[in-house]
């Protein structure tokens, strides 16, 4: 037997800290490159550009608070002197530099697998959406809904570059802050309902998606007793008492009609 049917999934927006690579302005490039040159004053540094100092002087502090750029005064010196930091000579020849900047994001989060899924939110449906369609909901026995800890890190630099509008990504994840959002949505497939050879006496479950089988839902989904909480022995029994024709053509667990 066969159900249309739809894995359990989360959309989560992410209040996250990630490392976000950013593009010099003119002026800040203009101001290292002066700099590296070898104006080490901030008068000198206006004089050269043509700008004023009332221009200049945040662009100098922000400089220096993103470690591009280093002061240093002597006792003898009337002002500051500044020189390149390393951070400043890797941003000029990058012509970009990167710093962490909090933002919120929206991931899918697989709630059998506890894996992220590398999808879009609007390739889910939602449980009203689920239920018009008289598509299955499948179980996930008593998982919890999820919490920061249970959000893998090791694909989220995918889901950034996927995100970002251009070809490059857009940033290190450094931390997740917290969840401010959980929105239950479903992955739709087919649930399959058949007998391993290897183990005649048992009605099994497996599921297909868009792009294949899923192999992995299938153990965690077997893991949990989910064949049972769907109703496989029931189809086990009949089965045993039609042994002449096999799995049974009539309406599969959840009530909606199936095909053998």
């Amino acid at each position: 037997c066969f159900k249309e049917a739809g894995l359990t999934a989360y959309v989560l927006k992410l209040r996250i800290l990630a490392l976000e690579r950013k593009a010099l302005t003119p002026i800040e490039e203009a101001v290292l490159k002066a700099v590296r040159a070898g104006l080490d004053e901030p008068g000198a540094i206006f004089e050269f550009l043509g700008l004023s100092r009332t221009v200049l002087t945040p662009v100098l502090t922000a400089l220096n608070r993103a470690e591009l750029i280093n002061y240093s005064r002597g006792a003898a010196d009337a002002e500051a002197k500044v020189t390149l930091a390393a951070k400043g000579r890797l941003a000029l020849a990058e012509a970009a530099t990167v710093a962490p900047q909090e933002r919120v994001v929206s991931v899918c989060f697989d709630a059998l697998t506890k894996k992220l899924l590398l999808i879009a939110p609007e390739q889910l449906d939602r449980a009203l959406d689920m239920r018009a369609l008289g598509y299955f909901e499948v179980p996930t026995g008593t998982s919890k809904r999820p919490e920061v800890e249970d959000i893998p890190l090791q694909d989220f630099d995918k889901i950034l570059q996927r995100q970002s509008l251009s070809t490059e990504p857009s940033g290190t994840l450094l931390a997740v802050r917290r969840i401010e959002r959980r929105e239950l949505h479903f992955l739709r497939c087919v649930m399959l309902f058949y007998k391993n050879p290897a183990h005649p006496a048992e009605v099994e479950v497996a599921f297909w998606r868009e792009d294949g089988p899923a192999m992995e839902h299938e153990m965690k989904f077997q893991a949990i007793g989910g064949p049972d909480l769907v109703g496989a022995r029931l189809l086990t029994l009949q089965a045993a008492s039609t042994p002449e024709t096999g799995l049974p053509v009539s309406p599969a667990p959840g009530g909606t009609e199936s095909s053998g």
